[in-house]
């Protein structure tokens, strides 16, 4: 009888003890999902809206000194360099831009548009500085998008040269 009873009492305290290990591992998974969870998911709102705004001076709180806190820093000093570079690269796409408007020879960029035998036959213009729109007596929106053709006499322009360049880069 005796037997019984201590053995009873040792499932009871094994089922307590069970018990209270469960609630103490709900407690912390709940905790997990407070803090942890829902800093992640407030990580991603942010990069979600960096990326569909691409505005890089969105940062993430560093608010606590966890790996999430560490994590967030990190973060912030990547869209700071990036923003730097963008800044960089902003000042010298004006600087050339500027530099090449202002050329007072003809300058434009262009894409060689090919037949099917992939011949080149004409000319796409993509880009012009402001010497290119006097010369052909043209405003910038009536000439960008557009085939030479539209405004030049194509015979006259030396396609072929396009083909010799080719022919020495592939042989």
């Amino acid at each position: 009888e005796i037997y019984r009873q201590a053995e009873k009492g040792i499932t009871y305290f094994v089922v307590i003890i069970i018990l209270i290990s469960l609630f103490f591992l709900g407690m912390a998974l709940i905790y997990l999902n407070k803090v942890v969870v829902k800093k992640i998911m407030r990580m991603n709102t942010i990069i979600d809206n960096i990326s569909e705004t691409k505005d890089l001076t969105m940062r993430m709180k560093e608010n606590g000194n966890d790996e999430i806190a560490f994590l967030a820093v990190g973060f912030n000093n990547m869209l700071d360099e990036l923003g730097k570079s963008s800044d960089k690269i902003k000042i010298s796409k004006n600087k050339y831009y500027s530099l090449i408007s202002n050329m007072i020879s003809c300058f434009s960029y262009i894409k060689i548009v090919f037949n099917t035998k992939g011949i080149p036959i004409d000319f796409l213009i993509l880009e012009g500085n402001n010497a290119l729109f006097e010369y052909i007596e043209l405003t910038r929106e009536k000439v960008i998008g557009r085939k030479i053709s539209d405004f030049m006499d194509v015979d006259k322009i030396n396609i072929n040269i396009f083909n010799r360049s080719e022919e020495r880069r592939v042989g």
